[in-house]
């Protein structure tokens, strides 16, 4: 019986995407960009995670009358968290002054007394100089991020980056904390896995056969348990195709995927945002649009929409 009300479900909310003769066609509303001066109303900014100690992204609702999302990711970083279950990092030395967006690269103003506290190049520097590059290169319009004091570069070396270039969004993220035996090598992607007893998803790197989408969501999959991470992802789901067609991600899943949401097996959103934030983690993906067995499928729930590419997610929401 179940199967059978899964199965007209499905046909319920899937729809192929050929409209019928005289049929009017509404377009789904477009994604809204996550852009350093746009509209998206929620900000992310990177802290570390008080248990466990890793790198995760955190997403803050924005309110009516906030300060566009990158001054709202700044006050963040600079202390305006909130949260028990996470920690900033830095502290006086790394406040940051203000920031500058030209051509893709986000300068970062940061206190005259920052060179001396960053350059001694512990634990928690690199822990922050790596939370403010994958905070700020989130956004659709960073590509880089350039460290500066008075207006100038800083000079010198932290964690293997040169602090007076541009530094781009890292491909190694939580290692090697996450499972040190693992070596990485060549290729490899950063993938969401989740905190095991939790929703918690966290960036790690994993090695691949090759750099490509496919790869990276196959090794989500098949991500093996370690360091109290489980893969997001519950068994059954099976991944037909992943495409990319300008700036968009194509992912097909196979229908039993619909039978787990229906039976409320897993969050659907935990496994939205992990496959979400595993592909925009290529910086030719912008968006992803989900199909269903090559269909495109209505909403999921209240909360979850497949019907329209998805853009950057909220992950780890938390109160502000």
């Amino acid at each position: 019986m179940f199967i059978i009300i899964a199965l007209v479900l499905f046909t319920a909310v899937g729809c192929v995407n050929v409209p019928r003769q005289g049929q009017e066609v509404t377009e789904p509303s477009a994604p809204i960009a996550y852009l350093t001066q746009g509209h998206a109303p929620f900000v992310s900014i990177f802290v570390q995670q008080i248990a466990s100690g890793f790198l995760v992204p955190v997403s803050v609702y924005r309110k009516v009358g906030d300060p566009p999302p990158i001054q709202q990711a700044v006050a963040l970083l600079n202390g305006e968290l909130g949260s028990t279950e996470y920690r900033l990092l830095g502290g006086a030395p790394a406040k940051i002054q203000s920031v500058a967006l030209h051509n893709g690269v986000l300068d970062i103003e940061m206190p005259p007394e920052f060179p001396s506290w960053v350059l001694r190049n512990q634990t928690e520097e690199r822990a922050f100089i790596g939370a403010v590059i994958l905070t700020f290169t989130a956004f659709d319009d960073v590509e880089a991020v350039r460290f500066m004091v008075l207006g100038r570069p800083i000079q010198g070396m932290v964690g293997g980056l040169n602090l007076s270039g541009r530094l781009v969004r890292p491909t190694l993220v939580n290692y090697p904390k996450v499972a040190p035996s693992h070596k990485i090598a060549l290729p490899h992607a950063v993938v969401y896995a989740r905190v095991k007893g939790s929703n918690v998803l966290v960036p790690v790197t994993r090695s691949l056969p090759r750099r490509d989408p496919a790869a990276a969501l196959q090794a989500l999959l098949e991500f093996a348990p370690a360091d109290n991470l489980i893969s997001p992802l519950p068994q059954g789901i099976r991944l037909r195709a992943v495409t990319v067609e300008g700036g968009v991600a194509i992912v097909d899943l196979d229908r039993r995927v619909v039978n787990l949401f229906l039976q409320g097996a897993f969050n659907e959103q935990i496994v939205v945002d992990a496959l979400v934030h595993t592909l925009l983690e290529f910086p030719e993906i912008r968006q992803v649009q989900f199909l269903i067995d090559g269909r495109v499928l209505g909403p999921v729930s209240a909360n979850v929409d497949l019907s329209r590419p998805l853009s950057r997610t909220p992950i780890n929401v938390i109160a502000p």
